[in-house]
């Protein structure tokens, strides 16, 4: 056998390795030394980078089995790499426009360089496509040789369907078109007009929602429209139609709205209604919302109450950076203050395990992009654990139960905990009035709906006016999210949900209890005044509560505790100690007479605050 010296080149290529030679040898010669190559590479080249070198996309089962019915299907492209942020990775960074900006440039820059093969491929073959950063995905529409190209192109994980799925968008109680000058009982309930009496009313923060559309002209609701500007309407960076298409689970393609609206439009009502909790006032005493002195912005994400993935994903991808009309020059300094999030979407409707992935990446992007996300928790009924779809679902979200006039939970309104990735979670967060609640429809007139998608727009509303009150908590997402907790009216239940028992607080039925924006501006103001950095209550567990005679401390993770302070919800202190910083700590409550108190913990990080029931 000739020995003749032999150069070549590896080439990895589109994940397939050649041998070429660069000068002419027998095939014999030639077959022996890519053998011997061959075991030389599988010796040197670890097995992790020969995978990563060698793998490529899959193709999710439903969507092959969406291409035996179909010859071309709604398509989601999900990439590899995904980056979810946290709230903490931009604590450093001081205003909610530096985090907004930082979170889009990496999201931005890891999308660029992970989907140029894909867009690449796109758009040479002629394929409309939409490339999302939020959460790293293409939204496209693919014959089944298309995607299977596609799956080959590097970076790219799965291709799965984009499913339309039919919302539950509450129940109508009864419609009234006629205006009336009062103040609606959910708002007054949550103490709204006592901070309206101070001053704060929402000025100067923007509300987000994403829905079926809103009517903008609606009396209630055209002087709160950001994009009213002196007389005149603007809709660049204050409104954006994610509904390209009529769902193909409708009967008809006569859509009220149009499809690509340039400006806000609601096919549905159910929009309206939310935005008309959260801003509404025709200033003539007709008072049904909770921040009238708030602006708001909005996206389409749903066709006659039909939503997919991809709506949904791309309303969130805008309120990080809005755009103009048209979809161009983002700008992150546009983005809401509060989004509220009246929807989800279930897995037995086509949602997967992948979809959830990108819901959780994005809520938690748009978090630490200093922006708070409210999502409803569904009207799924009273077992327990039934907060178990998007997004409420979700570790990041700050679902809202449903409540009555007499604070007592909807029978309709979802339990938790919610489990995610194997993991428990508490929800929901709070809950908020949202039985008979009275507000906005279509063509100026007015209704009483039910549901969680009308509790969610409470709070909404009450995180504008708390930041009205006190800019500085703009963009700190943390804050806000446990000033609601640790500030909400104690609700307890007799009804024990896995590791939260309803006699406790929080459960999994009521959370930490219902908002009250009177105590959220109160422990709002001390927090603010004290400069202190206010930590997510689960640092700690706080047992029994209520409780009797005394409390124990245990810590869960972060920072062992200092000191703590017991105050009366007037912020005078009435007792103090020192931690042993041996584990447990135990605080005695004898001295204290019966009612409710505020546990604040000191640690090397900042505080934590914990309301406390005495009986």
């Amino acid at each position: 056998m000739s020995l003749r010296p032999l150069l070549c080149y590896v080439s990895f290529a589109d994940r397939r390795w050649s041998l070429t030679p660069m000068y002419s040898i027998s095939p014999a010669t030639l077959l022996v030394k890519k053998q011997l190559l061959l075991r030389l590479l599988l010796g040197v080249v670890s097995l992790s980078l020969f995978s990563t070198l060698f793998a490529q996309g899959t193709l999710h089962p439903d969507l092959t089995d969406a291409f035996t019915r179909d010859d071309k299907v709604e398509t989601l492209i999900i990439f590899q790499n995904q980056q979810r942020f946290i709230p903490a990775d931009t604590d450093a960074l001081i205003s909610k426009v530096a985090k907004g900006q930082y979170v889009f440039n990496e999201l931005r820059k890891l999308a660029g360089e992970d989907q140029r093969a894909v867009s690449s491929y796109l758009t040479a073959a002629e394929i409309e496509y939409r490339s999302l950063s939020i959460a790293n995905v293409i939204g496209t529409t693919l014959n089944e040789s298309q995607a299977k190209s596609v799956a080959e192109l590097a970076n790219v994980k799965t291709l799965i369907v984009n499913p339309w799925i039919q919302q539950d968008l509450g129940f109508v109680e009864r419609e009234q078109v006629q205006a009336r000058q009062i103040i609606e009982w959910g708002v007054q309930q949550i103490g709204a007009p006592q901070l309206w009496d101070e001053g704060f009313t929402g000025q100067g923060v923007t509300v987000g929602g994403q829905d079926t559309g809103y009517d903008y002209l609606h009396p209630t609701l055209f002087a709160k429209y950001r994009g009213n500007v002196a007389g005149d309407t603007i809709h660049d960076y204050n409104w954006h139609d994610a509904i390209h298409s009529i769902s193909p689970l409708n009967n008809n393609d006569d859509n009220p709205c149009g499809l690509d609206v340039p400006f806000p439009c609601d096919d549905n009502n159910h929009g309206t209604h939310t935005m008309g909790t959260m801003v509404g006032d025709d200033g003539a005493g007709n008072q049904i919302g909770v921040a009238p002195g708030a602006s708001w912005m909005a996206c389409r994400n749903m066709e006659r109450g039909w939503g997919s993935p991809q709506s949904y994903l791309e309303c969130f991808e805008w309120f990080l950076a809005p755009t103009r009309v048209d979809g161009s020059e983002p700008d992150p300094a546009q983005a809401p203050h509060v989004i509220a999030n009246s929807w989800s979407c279930p897995l037995q409707e086509g949602c997967t395990d992948e979809t959830y992935e990108l819901f959780d990446v994005a809520i938690n992007n748009l978090r630490a992009a200093g922006v708070v996300v409210v999502t409803s928790a569904g009207n799924d009924g009273s077992e327990c654990e039934t907060i178990n779809k998007p997004p409420s679902v979700f570790p990041g979200a700050y679902s809202i139960g449903a409540s009555n006039d007499s604070d007592e939970i909807a029978n309709f309104s979802s339990r938790g905990p919610s489990t995610f990735n194997g993991e428990t979670y508490l929800q929901p967060q709070v809950v908020a009035p949202g039985v008979n609640v009275r507000s906005a429809i279509r063509d100026g007139g007015y209704a009483s709906f039910n549901g969680t998608s009308m509790a969610g727009p409470h709070v909404a509303g009450a995180v504008a006016v708390l930041i009205s009150a006190l800019p500085d908590l703009a963009g700190n997402v943390t804050a806000i999210e446990e000033i609601f907790r640790q500030s909400a009216v104690p609700l307890f239940s007799d009804q024990s949900c896995g590791d939260f028992p309803g006699d406790e607080r929080p459960n999994a039925v009521y959370g930490y209890g219902r908002i009250d924006l009177v105590e959220a501006y109160a422990l709002g103001q001390e927090i603010v005044s004290t400069r202190e950095i206010l930590l997510a209550a689960d640092r700690f567990e706080v047992f029994p509560n209520p409780a009797s005679d005394f409390v124990t401390v245990v810590k869960r993770h972060g920072a062992p505790a200092r000191n703590y302070t017991v105050t009366d919800l007037n912020g005078r202190v009435l007792l103090g100690l020192q931690s042993s910083n041996a584990g447990n700590d135990r605080i005695e409550l004898k001295s204290l007479p019966t009612g409710v108190y505020l546990l604040r913990i000191e640690t090397a990080d900042g505080i934590v605050v914990q309301k406390v029931v005495k009986q």
